[in-house]
C-alpha cells in the first residue's frame, strides 16, 4: 500500500520530461518540480510563482477496506489553478492491494442510472432536457458515464468527476454521495 501511495504522489509532482517512474521517491519528485520552475525562471519563461499542494487523509476504512482521499491543487503557469480529487481503495484482507474501481462496481448499468439522477439533481437539470441539449456537459459520444474518481467515504459511496471530466472548468468538481445501503448489489459492500 505504501508504495502506490508513494508512486500516487511521484505521479502527482511529476513534470517536464521526467516519468514518475524515474523518481527513487516523492522527494526527488518534488526537488525535480522545483528545479524545472527554477529552470523556467532562469529561462525567462516563467512570470508567476508556482505551487503544489497534496493532502491526503482516511475517508472510509471497514474491517475489509479502506478509502483514501488526496486532494491535490496546484498552479505552474495558464489561466487558473487546477485541483483534482483522488480516491484510492485497498482491501485491508488481503496483502493492501489496491482494489480497481471496476471491482468496487457490480452493477455498472444500475449505478449508471442511479448516479445520472443524482447528476441531474445536482446539476438542476430540468426535467424532459437531456445532459446533451443542456449543453454544459462533457458526454462520451452523447451518453454520460462513471467518473475515474470513485470509492467509499463516510456511509457513502462516492462518484467525483473532476474539472474537465464532464465538463467546463467553471462547472469545478461535481461530487455525488450515494448512502452504500442503497447500492445492495450495485457495488461491492464493505463488512462493517
Amino acid at each position: 500500500m505504501n508504495a502506490e501511495i508513494q508512486g500516487f504522489v511521484k505521479n502527482a509532482l511529476s513534470w517536464g520530461d521526467r516519468k514518475a517512474d524515474e523518481y527513487a521517491d516523492y522527494e526527488e519528485a518534488a526537488e525535480d518540480f522545483i528545479a524545472v520552475f527554477e529552470k523556467a525562471e532562469t529561462d525567462g519563461f516563467n512570470g508567476m510563482d508556482w505551487f503544489f499542494t497534496l493532502e491526503g487523509s482516511e475517508a472510509f476504512r471497514s474491517s475489509d477496506l479502506i478509502s483514501l482521499r488526496f486532494s491535490t491543487y496546484h498552479f505552474t503557469g495558464g489561466a487558473h489553478p487546477n485541483g483534482f480529487q483522488t480516491l484510492l481503495t485497498y482491501d485491508l484482507k488481503g496483502e493492501g492491494a489496491k482494489v480497481e474501481d471496476n471491482s468496487l462496481v457490480l452493477d455498472e448499468k444500475r449505478l449508471l442510472e442511479i448516479a445520472l439522477a443524482k447528476f441531474r439533481a445536482y446539476h438542476e437539470v430540468a426535467d424532459g432536457v437531456s445532459l446533451e441539449d443542456d449543453g454544459r456537459f462533457f458526454l462520451d459520444e452523447g451518453r454520460f458515464f462513471l467518473p475515474q474518481t470513485m470509492g467509499y467515504g463516510d456511509g457513502v459511496f462516492l462518484l467525483i468527476y473532476n474539472a474537465y471530466e464532464i465538463g467546463p472548468y467553471v462547472i469545478g468538481v461535481t461530487e455525488l454521495e450515494i448512502p452504500i445501503e442503497e447500492l445492495g448489489g450495485v457495488v461491492r459492500q464493505p463488512l462493517f
